[in-house]
């Protein structure tokens, strides 16, 4: 009975994200650096860009709110904008009215109006998470041995953090997979805004398609092709990106424990 209660109750955790998304809008802000937010068929997943200011990594539809996926925000109501955090707190502080913004969509920039309904974004707190039950440890969990966090949230989408070190990856628009953010500032031999692009002699479309290529590599350095700074180079991916983030699998479970012996009758 207590193992079924436990069982029903992870259920029921798995699914508050879904019954959240089918009552209307399931927002996500995970840091002052990026932001994902969903309503009734609309996407926005915002990150803070390398040199500052912040990156539209998707959007739907396609000019959402003025907005085009690439754009880079420079400045909000006339103030200069270095994350998502401070872009956040400009929204807020300007009301629900239309916004001026100064974008660079590749080396031009732009004035674009920011529709008033973008307001959405900081109209409501964003809800917080149940608090999970005991439960058996998800895939995602699994490397959450020896002082590590992994999470795998999508084909797209991969965050991982071990003992100060951290890395974050995204789908390129283009295709491809954009290093967003890792630590230390050379991790396994990436660069913050390489677009990885090949993966051993393979073309790269996503982050599924390059932890795909990591786990059929095998441990070893694997060489990788990247977009850097407007030109490509080769790299050595280091042998320590595939322990680090293919999940490695769950110990054995102890053996049960040996019955108690039987009592001995008396005079045997």
């Amino acid at each position: 009975m207590h193992r079924s209660m436990k069982s029903l109750l992870w259920v029921v955790a798995l699914l508050a994200p879904i019954s959240a998304a089918i009552a209307g809008t399931e927002f996500s802000y995970r840091s002052d650096s990026t932001l994902r937010w969903h309503s009734e068929g609309r996407y926005l997943h915002l990150a803070t860009a390398k040199d500052g200011g912040v990156k539209v990594l998707a959007v739907t539809p396609a000019s959402l709110w003025g907005l085009t996926e690439g754009d880079e925000i420079l400045e909000a109501d006339g103030q200069p904008v270095r994350d998502v955090a401070a872009l956040m707190d400009r929204l807020r502080a300007h009301d629900a009215t239309p916004m001026s913004l100064k974008v660079r969509q590749g080396r031009i920039e732009k004035a674009v109006t920011l529709a008033a309904q973008a307001h959405e974004l900081v109209s409501a707190p964003a809800p917080k998470s149940p608090a999970a039950p005991e439960s058996p440890a998800s895939p995602a969990a699994l490397a959450d041995t020896s002082h590590s966090r992994f999470v795998y949230q999508t084909d797209s989408s991969l965050r991982w953090r071990s003992d100060g070190q951290r890395l974050q990856l995204v789908t390129a628009s283009g295709g491809g997979v954009n290093v967003v953010a890792l630590t230390p500032a050379s991790l396994w031999g990436l660069a913050q805004g390489d677009v990885i692009v090949e993966a051993d002699g393979q073309p790269v479309h996503d982050v599924a398609g390059l932890l795909n290529r990591l786990r059929a590599h095998g441990a070893s350095p694997m060489p990788v092709k990247v977009r850097r700074d407007g030109a490509e180079h080769s790299v050595m991916l280091a042998e320590q990106a595939r322990s680090g983030l293919l999940p490695t699998a769950p110990p054995p479970a102890p053996p049960p424990p040996a019955p108690p012996a039987a009592p001995v009758p008396p005079g045997g």
